[in-house]
């Protein structure tokens, strides 16, 4: 979903349409629906309470995990892309730029920090609190759109699913 604060010619620079700010940078995010989603899909139609389900991907984040060769490769793929925001510079290569290596230990003490509040807390704990006050403020900070009413308000849309016969399964 688009930001409330949105216009229709935000990639518009010096009168020139500008198409790479609307898939690279700051203003190219959107309100982050990933984690409401999520979250109302376990509600709905999931058996295991939300804690549960989480807690291995907070493990995951908060030890770490050796990287394969093709999980390095693609993190390296966009190396050029990482290197010139520092948001995504510090947790997307090593110090100072470096690619990463097969083998390399990737952890993400603040994701599984976030992970944490989303466990205790739901769709608030991403959504409102901390978290929002950290996405907010980073918004603010680098010239990006997102307000805390943005992702307060935000909900997912759910649609009816696109369905075939094959055989005897729809």
């Amino acid at each position: 979903k688009v930001p409330a604060r949105a216009t229709r010619n935000m990639y518009v620079k010096d009168g020139e349409f500008k198409p790479e700010l609307s898939w690279e940078g700051i203003l190219a995010v959107g309100v982050p629906g990933t984690v409401d989603g999520m979250v109302t899909a376990l509600e709905r139609y999931g058996r295991m309470p939300l804690e549960m389900v989480i807690q291995p991907a907070i493990d995951l984040a908060k030890n770490g995990y050796y990287l394969s060769y093709v999980q390095a490769r693609s993190l390296n793929n966009q190396l050029d892309t990482f290197i010139k925001y520092e948001g995504s510079k510090k947790y997307f290569t090593k110090e100072d730029g470096v690619p990463f290596n097969e083998g390399d230990l990737f952890i993400q003490k603040d994701l599984a920090e976030v992970l944490e509040q989303i466990a205790q807390y739901g769709r608030d704990g991403f959504y409102s609190g901390p978290v929002a006050d950290a996405i907010v403020r980073e918004m603010r900070t680098q010239g990006g759109l997102i307000t805390h009413s943005d992702l307060r308000n935000y909900r997912s849309i759910w649609r009816e699913p696109v369905k075939a016969r094959f055989q005897d399964y729809e």
